[in-house]
């Protein structure tokens, strides 16, 4: 009994990569960014933003924000998730400067609340020491772009 051996083995079946682990680390990626992409900090309030036509730059390191309701809620104002009243806003905000004093304070306010509040809110802050402040809006898509 004679065996016989193809002559060319290595260039008949050529060179074979097993994409099995491929595939396992293709979906162990699409696994990560869909739980990371839930942690995305996006707090579920009502409010309705003013819309600005300008892009902002980045979000300060460091920044506390302010959310301001509608009026007629209990839960009007809140720091950080955390819900306030006007007399514990100043607290707040004052143990917060106190931890870093280069803490950024951002005013998130609905489009209904009077201009008056946004100011309070401002006021406060620049007694406790937050002198770099700024107002939150959503982005409006630009309707037609303007020449400078």
């Amino acid at each position: 009994m004679r065996f016989t051996r193809p002559q060319d083995t290595k260039t008949a079946r050529g060179v074979m990569i097993d994409i099995a682990p491929l595939v396992d680390i293709v979906f162990q990626l699409l696994i990560f960014f869909m739980l990371a992409a839930s942690f995305v900090r996006n707090p579920v309030l009502d409010i309705n933003l003013p819309k600005a036509s300008a892009r902002p730059k980045v979000q300060p390191k460091g920044a506390v924000t302010v959310y301001i309701l509608r009026e007629g809620r209990a839960d009007r104002f809140r720091v950080d998730e955390e819900v306030v009243n006007e007399t514990e806003l100043k607290d707040v905000l004052a143990q917060r400067f106190a931890a870093d004093p280069r803490t950024v304070l951002l005013i998130q306010a609905d489009e209904r609340v009077p201009h008056g509040d946004v100011v309070k809110v401002m006021s406060i802050g620049q007694e406790v020491g937050l002198v770099r402040q700024g107002i939150v809006a959503s982005s409006a898509a630009p309707a037609e772009a303007v020449p400078p």
